[in-house]
């Protein structure tokens, strides 16, 4: 616990530089680029990322696994990871060229340009993606918070820049983003050479196989999950304005970037620490999943309850229709956050199929939630279809742990009286008084 314990303070601490400068992000591109530019900023992230998604097979989460559990060395993913990148990449760039040739009312919300920007995401997402998150699975955590910060800063400068500064609105948006992504691509690809003098090796055909079949369990979980994300975004694209389309952006990217930091964290320090036990170390998962819906609950309440002063502050006042919204989210983001947690003991034990269930029933009630509800309550229907597909998921996760695991479920979801110690010493560990008391304690000797 003590090791998690410090490799979650290293990834912590990066995903709230992380998430400050995503929020400064935020600020500059609802500042900038108003309710109807922010709408079709999103349509253009919400199609080259469904896209993308839709390729990548599972990839990311395949090759932390195999790379995690010593059954593929550090060359050999990223090997194959350039590999299959370049082609499912290649694809996804071809596909998203066919179907901006249909007669879709979804391309009416940004104009050509945009829609072409987007699809140069599409490979540089996955090789930042992949390269970034296979820093965890050799258990450099530090590197991955360096890397990370440096992605949120350099795309939060790079807007300021392009957008702020160079006035190019969308398109400036959209050029940030690629460009990232690729300071991020090379600065992983630098590292693994320096200290693990990774280079390229024969790909194995047998192996990228093995690593795709994994992958390809666990995709049809990671393109539903995607798609329930962004369903609403899609639908709203073919029968709301742009306006409307970037008030829901707006508040789902708030919970996302927000409050989703504390369980994706956790996710990113474990699921390398499940896949090396046999056991998949369910009571370590269980309690951290415990603790995340603790740090959540109060993040929740928080953002709920401030939520016109900061969308004021951070979005404009222009914004502020997007608040009920915000507060229909509030309860689904939090049974989401503490049963995500769930998904590290599922796919290091190999069982990432139950996740592509879940998911998948999410996306289904999201789907038809929002077909019924939308003609009647407008903007709120995709809020609340999101909220119940976040349940409806979760469930199942929560179902598929108790199965696999074999722990009881009141032992799994209720706080004990060891959870109260951990939240205790993190309190007092990270306290102005004890960081004094170390100083003078340094400077006596």
């Amino acid at each position: 616990m003590k090791s998690l314990a410090g490799d979650f303070a290293a990834t912590f601490g990066s995903r709230v530089i992380v998430l400050v400068t995503g929020l400064g992000l935020q600020a500059c591109l609802a500042w900038f680029l108003k309710p109807a530019g922010r709408g079709s900023y999103a349509v253009c992230v919400v199609f080259c990322t469904l896209l993308q998604i839709f390729f990548l097979t599972g990839w990311n989460v395949a090759s932390i696994y195999f790379v995690a559990s010593k059954r593929l060395t550090l060359s050999e993913g990223v090997t194959q990871t350039f590999v299959y990148g370049l082609l499912s990449s290649g694809l996804a760039v071809a596909t998203g060229l066919v179907l901006m040739r249909l007669p879709l009312s979804f391309f009416d919300a940004a104009d050509t340009t945009s829609f072409h920007l987007a699809l140069l995401l599409i490979p540089s997402t996955f090789f930042a993606i992949v390269f970034v998150q296979l820093l965890t699975a050799v258990h450099e955590f530090r590197w991955f918070a360096i890397i990370s910060i440096f992605n949120g800063v350099s795309f939060l400068l790079l807007a300021l820049l392009f957008v702020g500064f160079l006035s190019w609105d969308v398109h400036g948006a959209l050029w940030a983003c690629v460009l990232r992504h690729w300071l991020v691509i090379v600065a992983a690809l630098l590292f693994f050479r320096r200290k693990y003098k990774v280079h390229f090796v024969r790909p194995s055909l047998g192996r990228m196989k093995q690593v795709f079949c994994y992958g390809l369990r666990y995709h049809v979980g990671q393109v539903a999950n995607n798609v329930n994300a962004q369903v609403g975004t899609l639908i709203l694209a073919m029968f709301a304005t742009n306006v409307e389309v970037g008030f829901m952006a707006v508040a789902a990217q708030l919970m996302t970037t927000g409050v989703m930091t504390v369980p994706d964290t956790i996710m990113t320090v474990l699921l390398p620490k499940v896949s090396e036990d046999k056991t998949g170390r369910p009571r370590l998962v269980a309690r951290c999943a415990r603790l995340t819906g603790l740090a959540c609950g109060a993040l929740v309440l928080i953002v709920a309850v401030f939520a016109t002063p900061l969308v004021k502050v951070l979005f404009s006042p222009s914004f502020l229709p997007v608040v009920p919204l915000i507060r229909i989210l509030a309860v689904g983001t939090l049974v989401r956050c503490t049963c995500k947690v769930f998904t590290s003991f599922l796919q290091g034990t190999n069982h990432p199929g139950i996740e592509s269930f879940a998911v998948a029933a999410g996306v289904a009630v999201n789907i038809v939630v929002l077909w019924l509800l939308m003609p009647v309550m407008g903007l709120p229907a995709a809020a609340l279809a999101m909220t119940l597909s976040y349940l409806t998921s979760s469930v199942i996760i929560t179902l598929g742990f108790l199965r696999f695991s074999r722990l009881d479920p009141r032992e799994t979801i209720c706080l004990d009286r060891s959870d109260w110690v951990v939240v205790h010493r993190a309190i007092m560990r990270f306290s102005p008084r004890r960081r004094r008391g170390k100083r003078l304690a340094s400077l006596a000797r």
